[in-house]
């Protein structure tokens, strides 16, 4: 009984993909775009989408030691709560 449950749903899944719309837009003008679809997703291939910049730990480490800098000015000492 099990196997028949498995069979259906496998079944069920290839129905799904057969009817899934598929297909590709190309469009001339200013600049070619090519985008491809598949169902509700669209993909965008030429020209790529633009990437986001990757934050690395060396950048990240630049930015914090040049926070503490700006915290403190050059020639004052860093006076405790009891200096006065």
């Amino acid at each position: 009984m099990v196997a028949l449950w498995i069979l259906g749903i496998l079944l069920a899944l290839i129905l799904l993909v057969l009817f899934l719309r598929v297909g590709v837009r190309i469009a001339f003008g200013d600049e070619l775009r090519v985008t491809a679809a598949a169902g509700p997703v669209r993909i965008q291939i030429v020209p790529s989408p633009p990437k986001k910049p990757k934050k690395t730990e060396k950048a990240q480490g630049e930015k914090e030691s040049a926070r503490k800098a700006e915290g403190s000015a050059p020639g004052e000492a860093e006076a405790g709560p009891d200096a006065r």
